[in-house]
């Protein structure tokens, strides 16, 4: 069926690709995790700056 080279070559290519994967996935997280960061502190910002004059 297949010989050792080209299962070594198949075997090779899932690795990679399944790393590719793993990083992009991460990398994805990161960056979606500082987007929510920011936009909480804009919104923490807009609250507060809409209710600064208010007496609580």
């Amino acid at each position: 069926m297949y010989d050792r080279a080209m299962a070594q070559g198949r075997i090779d290519d899932l690795v990679r690709e399944a790393n590719h994967e793993r990083l992009a996935r991460r990398t994805r997280g990161a960056a979606s995790a500082q987007r929510r960061g920011v936009l909480r502190r804009l919104g923490a910002g807009a609250v507060q700056a809409i209710t600064w004059p208010a007496r609580h």
